[in-house]
């Protein structure tokens, strides 16, 4: 299982994923560290990918950097996937879009018939959204607090805190961390010192938390 997070305020997105991918099967499963954050359009949109490895391939094969259009980029996906692909795949797309923060997922997979099968773009109109390979949890923090009211330091807090529990309770994920963040003006990853401060932030939240439940709530039980 591979996991991706983006959360939109109203001028960022922040988008981050674990960084293990698995490879294998059912009956030998292994993993390998994976940058699963891949910018496409011209730099202009990112992608994050949960699941093989062949998701970057299928980027590369659909041209996805040089495209134009998200739609068009889609539409040659969804052709190579059908004729190609038989492994299940998961996308989140983070953009502007008529100058508004866009986040859209895009799904390949394979019917029990053996028939590929893809859901095409489906916009995330809540702003946030989260996608991986299997079930996952840990995530209700994101539905729980993410406003769009929140600037771009509260975005990223959510976002690394969503996935460093993830991956912290969750041994189909591992760490390193990855994160970007979209603005109208461009793209930026953080780099080691950024997720460090990010990965303490998120460590401070879980043990205050933890802390909470071990007040004493007076007498409700004796």
């Amino acid at each position: 299982m591979t996991l991706v997070v983006a959360v939109a305020g109203r001028n960022e997105i922040v988008i981050g994923a674990d960084g293990i991918c698995p490879i294998g099967d059912d009956d030998g499963q292994y993993v390998i560290e994976s940058q699963k954050l891949r910018r496409v359009l011209k730099d202009k949109w990112v992608a994050g990918i949960a699941g093989t490895r062949s998701g970057c391939t299928l980027l590369e094969k659909a041209g996805a950097t040089n495209q134009e259009n998200l739609f068009d980029l889609s539409a040659r996906m969804a052709e190579i996937y059908k004729a190609e692909y038989s492994v299940e795949l998961r996308l989140v797309f983070a953009g502007f879009e008529d100058g508004k923060p866009s986040l859209y997922t895009w799904n390949g997979l394979m019917w029990a018939n053996g028939t590929p099968h893809v859901n095409g773009l489906t916009q995330a109109e809540e702003g946030r959204v989260a996608v991986g390979i299997r079930k996952h949890g840990a995530l209700h923090f994101m539905h729980a607090y993410h406003s769009v009211d929140m600037n771009v330091n509260q975005l990223a807090s959510l976002c690394h805190y969503c996935l460093s529990e993830a991956v912290r309770q969750d041994a189909r994920l591992g760490s390193p961390i990855s994160m970007a963040v979209i603005s109208r003006n461009g793209i930026t990853d953080l780099d080691e010192n950024q997720l460090k401060v990010l990965q303490v932030s998120s460590t401070r939240r879980k043990n205050k938390i933890g802390r909470l439940f071990l007040k004493d709530i007076s007498d409700l039980l004796r």
